[in-house]
């Protein structure tokens, strides 16, 4: 299982971002990376609608690095702050009947700002 996360942690660190993630892997993802000093930046989420995703624009964090408080705080805040998001927008698909699949994206959470 470590190998499966450190790969998708290595996916979730390129351009494409790593695909077709469950809700509890998202979790682990995120802790794993965290532990790595790696930051959420950005979660797509997609609604299962039989075998199509639809995509779930509402419910879909973009552009977490470029948040004032986010770029204002040290890393290890800025990790925190990253998977709090995560974790706010989770309970929201939570409240609903439909399955979920995400797309994540990290980076380093040691960025230099402008």
């Amino acid at each position: 299982m470590e190998n499966d996360l450190q790969a998708l942690i290595r996916q979730a660190q390129t351009g494409r971002g790593a695909k077709s993630i469950d809700v509890q892997t998202l979790r682990q993802v995120i802790s794993v990376a965290g532990a790595q000093g790696l930051m959420t930046i950005r979660v797509e989420v997609f609604e299962e609608q039989g075998e199509l995703l639809a995509p779930r624009v509402d419910l879909t964090l973009y552009g977490l690095y470029s948040e004032p408080e986010i770029q204002a705080a040290s890393p290890p805040e800025r990790i925190r702050l990253s998977s709090q998001a995560v974790d706010e927008m989770l309970k929201l698909t939570a409240r609903e009947a439909a399955t979920f699949q995400f797309e994540l994206w990290l980076d380093e959470a040691a960025y230099d700002t402008p």
